[in-house]
């Protein structure tokens, strides 16, 4: 390239260029993001356009858009753009939800009025983008971002976010007067070397005066030229508004008179404007007024004759641009400085609003039309905000409930605040908590007691929730009960969701359901089955929790109320079917934890089609709990992550939480004890500040558990005693959910505090006998065969640990199996059972192994060695020795042999030493030398000088 002759036109620009064909060689390995930024005028456009030009010419698909400011406010405008030419073929091919979603936000069809949700449309065009990158590598370009609609924006940002190794180009330009803010997540989603910049400045000398010598009519002295640098700064833009301005002034300076500029860029185009023709002005202003301008609608506005000739006039004037009945600024600043009189400004949203036939673009015009309270006005808003809503766009909905308040005339008090409300719900379901909570407090304040005050408490609540202020959630939703008095069933509303956010006090979580249940009436299972269904799964659930044993007639009555379609529709289930749901699998945990995770998996496969990002994230974090039970960690573990990558962006500091706890409790088990340390501390601090017992218990109980296996038996105690403390605290009398007592028990038998250790045991044997469900009664039966251990009953100790190991036959809880088989062998081991002792070592040797859990691998390898068994045949090895030596001899480093043995680096370290000293060698050269015999058994077996029993 020679920097006079470059795409689209362009001078001066070779450096650019070169970035950009850079960019779309590297989209052929994985997404990557390109930002163009600069001021207004500097050229970004221009480069974007030449970029868009290189990538059809080598065949890629290219989405583009170019936003006005007076898109905005549009919900989708900008998606209709970028998929106006996409063939139907690539729609037809997505899942039925995510295709409706899209064909309703592009107003291909309508919704029916019912809800979308606001994730299925960028679900679906995550979907199209990796159908059509299969094919060849998409470009995804936007001019301008800054006024692209939030839906839009928040479609795209969803997207990259998720693109994997998709072929896709996010090409956009923004305007800055620095170095901008990563527009749409870019440098969140992309690793650094994926993510380009480029800053434009102004044109070099040469290329100024080569691009003016081309644009202008008439040539220009060169001491103008220099002066016109001057004055623009080398931006392109400004240097030809300015040159236009010299030629129409005359073309003529004294040469030691200054250059006649205006002072600024505002002063200039709005003296460029005032020199059009009226006509011109005046489509002007109606072009930078609308969403999507058409000459149709221009010409309708304005008339058939003034509208024509004014065209043409503006088009003749370059301010802008007419393609296929089509009409375009030719600069967005032009539409920044076109500046109708107030009146005339008001004439003309009002004109507009008779001839738009989209209804947000209606609503628009007609709130722009006057500022005054109009009722007629403030209806329109809303239908646009109920359109919106219908589109999955909660953003724009916001902005149109709240225009709708704005305008609701001030005796309306009550509708006035409805709409502020509705604005309130809509931004707190776009993830904006911190404005929705504003607006739902102001709308509060508007209502007089009673059942719609009660509702926009409940509206809070979810708020206070959602940012882990349970007590302030239950606060609000017990004034919501009183307000709701005479609401029978909004009362039962109410009660539900105090009992949920009621996670302090556990009690008060039963009366509060108990309340509710007290409410209904025979008939309401006929009529409202699935809140009957809600209550009584919730009734269970928390007389549970509270010690009362599983209520299964109650449950399964509760079962056969839900609908069998219940769940194949995100957008038709009601809240109660949805809550019913959600508690009856959360009970089911403890009834069936393989039928449990068949159904966390099909309702994922239906979160994930509709695009309900919160409700993916929740399951991926309950099927997540459910495989780490099941000893499929490592799929646990990618479901974590998942769920980490959406909490991220939800705010939630509650579900942080469980976010935290999940990784420690994963990496506690897989012996990555200080990672599991540091993040399980940051979440036992985010609980602790927000004073959320149930979740800081729930940290606690793993922090005991690391340092079980730190050999820390008392700062496990200390631990396990803390989480036990916030479980009496908050009447928490079941196990379920918490799941340390059994660690608590072996803890407090390490620290030598039988006493204690019987009052414990004692407390599970109760809970066992009102709630025999099989992980309790092998967690139970476990923890009496260590107490009995303790207190030197061996034989007491054997039978508690065959009664926990039938338990396990109906717990399929490896770890929990494998941990209990542990104990067995070593009470069989002193109790002379050799054989025995060594069949159930080495099972839990093979089960620890499997899951991936080197330290209980060690463990078990332990109390094998403690068995006796046969020495190694050279020299003096044990068998783990052997095996290190025989791996080591292989030339394995000893990163390699903690992997292949299942035990971890310091171990290998400290086996070689004492290898080294009995074979007599000095390093892994002459250690290779010798031959190293078959070990009989794969794990290691350190000596522990801590053990009680040697």
């Amino acid at each position: 390239m020679n920097g006079h002759v470059q795409p689209g036109g362009l001078v001066g620009r070779d450096p650019q260029v070169a970035e950009l064909l850079r960019t779309f060689d590297a989209v052929q390995h994985g997404p990557v993001g390109c930002a163009v930024h600069g001021p207004a005028g500097i050229g970004k456009t221009t480069l974007w356009q030449a970029g868009l030009a290189i990538a059809a010419g080598r065949g890629y698909h290219v989405l583009s858009c170019r936003p006005a400011e007076s898109e905005a406010d549009l919900s989708f405008a900008g998606l209709r753009d970028l998929l106006d030419d996409l063939p139907e073929r690539f729609l037809a091919g997505l899942p039925g939800p995510q295709r409706n979603a899209i064909e309703i936000a592009l107003l291909r069809r309508g919704g029916g009025g019912a809800s979308q949700g606001h994730r299925a449309v960028p679900v679906g065009l995550l979907g199209l983008l990796r159908d059509l990158s299969a094919q060849a590598p998409v470009v995804i370009a936007v001019d301008d971002a800054q006024w692209l609609d939030p839906p839009t924006a928040q479609a795209i940002e969803y997207v990259v976010r998720r693109l994997d190794r998709a072929r896709v180009c996010v090409l956009v330009t923004v305007r800055s007067t620095g170095v901008p803010g990563s527009p749409f997540g870019l440098d969140g989603a992309f690793a650094p070397d994926r993510v380009v910049r480029i800053g434009l400045d102004g044109l070099s000398s040469g290329a100024l005066h080569r691009l003016l010598s081309t644009r202008t009519p008439q040539p220009l002295p060169r001491p103008t030229l220099q002066r016109i640098e001057e004055a623009s700064g080398g931006n392109p833009f400004f240097a030809l508004e300015l040159a236009r301005a010299f030629v129409l002034s005359g073309g003529r300076a004294a040469p030691a008179e200054p250059l006649a500029l205006p002072h600024d860029v505002s002063e200039l185009l709005v003296g460029r404007i005032e020199q059009l023709p009226t006509a011109a002005r005046h489509v002007l202003d109606v072009v930078a007024a609308l969403a999507v301008p058409t000459v149709d609608v221009v010409v309708a506005a304005l008339g058939e004759a003034a509208g024509l000739d004014g065209i043409a006039l503006a088009e003749q004037h370059g301010v802008i641009e007419v393609s296929g009945g089509q009409i375009r600024l030719a600069h967005p600043l032009f539409g920044t400085a076109a500046r109708p009189s107030s009146v005339n400004r008001g004439r003309m949203h009002a004109r507009l609003a008779e001839l738009v036939t989209d209804v947000e673009q209606r609503a628009l015009h007609l709130a722009l039309a006057s500022e005054r309270r109009d009722a007629q006005v403030a209806d329109a808003l809303e239908a646009g905000a109920a359109k919106a809503e219908e589109r999955g766009a909660p953003t724009s909905a916001a902005q149109l409930w709240e225009l709708a308040s704005l305008r609701t005339p001030e005796r309306d008090v009550t509708l006035r605040a409805r709409r502020t409300a509705a604005a309130g719900t809509a931004l707190f379901h776009a993830g904006d908590t911190g404005r929705a909570r504003v607006l739902l407090e102001a709308a509060g304040r508007e209502f007089e007691a009673g059942p719609e005050r009660a509702r926009v408490l409940l509206e809070l609540a979810d708020v206070a929730f959602h940012e882990g202020r349970t007590q302030r959630a239950v606060a609000l939703c017990d004034r919501a009960i009183a307000d709701a008095t005479g609401d029978r069933l909004l009362q039962v509303m109410a009660g539900v969701r105090r009992c949920w956010y009621g996670v302090h006090d556990v009690p008060g979580q039963m009366r509060s359901i108990e309340a509710s249940l007290k409410l209904l009436t025979d008939a309401d299972a006929a009529t409202d089955p699935e809140l009957v269904a809600c209550v009584w799964f919730m009734t269970a659930y928390y007389r549970f929790f509270n010690g009362r044993g599983i209520d299964r007639p109650l449950v399964e009555r509760a079962r056969e109320l839900l609908r069998p379609d219940t769940g194949t529709s995100l957008t038709s289930l009601t809240w109660a079917g949805d809550w019913a749901r959600m508690t009856w699998r959360s009970f089911a945990k403890f009834i069936d934890l393989g039928a449990v995770r068949a159904e966390y998996a099909a309702e994922l496969a239906v979160a994930t089609d509709q695009g309900d990002e919160p409700a993916t994230g929740t399951l991926l974090m309950h099927l997540a709990d459910v495989d780490f039970l099941l000893g499929e960690w490592q799929r646990a573990r990618v479901e974590v992550e998942r769920s980490a990558e959406i909490v991220a962006h939800s705010g939630s500091r509650r579900w942080r939480g469980f976010v935290l706890y999940a990784q420690g409790l994963l990496g506690a088990h897989a012996g990555e004890l200080d990672v599991a340390r540091s993040v399980l501390d940051e979440g036992l601090a985010l609980a602790t500040e927000v004073g959320d017992s149930f979740v800081a218990a729930m940290h606690l109980s793993v922090l005991g558990f690391v340092e079980l296996c730190s050999d820390n038996a008392a700062e496990a105690d200390r631990r396990l005693a803390q989480a036990d403390d916030l479980a009496e605290r908050m009447g928490l009398a079941e196990p379920a959910r918490h799941r340390f007592h059994g660690d608590q028990v072996e803890a407090a038998v390490a620290v030598g505090d039988l006493e204690r250790s019987a009052f414990l045991v004692g407390r599970l044997i109760r809970r066992a006998e009102v709630a025999p469900y099989p992980w309790l009664v092998a967690i139970t039966a476990r923890s009496r065969g260590i107490l009995a251990m303790a207190q030197g009953d061996l034989d007491a100790a054997a039978a508690a640990f065959a009664q926990a190991m039938a338990a396990h036959d109906a717990a399929p809880i490896p770890f929990e199996r494998a941990r209990t088989l542990l104990w067995l062998g070593r009470v069989q081991r002193r109790r002379k059972e050799r054989l025995a002792a060594k069949t159930a070592l080495l099972e839990a040797m093979r089960v620890f192994r499997e899951l991936g859990a080197p330290l209980w691998v060690e463990r078990a390898a332990v109390e094998l060695q403690r068995l006796g068994l046969r020495r190694g045949v050279l020299g003096e090895l044990t068998p783990t020795e052997e095996q290190i030596a025989r791996l080591v001899a292989g030339g394995l480093t000893n990163k390699e042999v903690a992997a292949a043995a299942f035990v971890t680096v310091k171990t290998v370290e400290a086996n070689l030493v004492r290898i080294y000293r009995k074979l007599g060698v000095a390093s892994r050269r002459e250690l290779i030398a010798q031959t190293v015999p078959e070990a009989p058994y794969v794990g290691t077996f350190p000596d522990s000088p801590s053990d009680p029993d040697t």
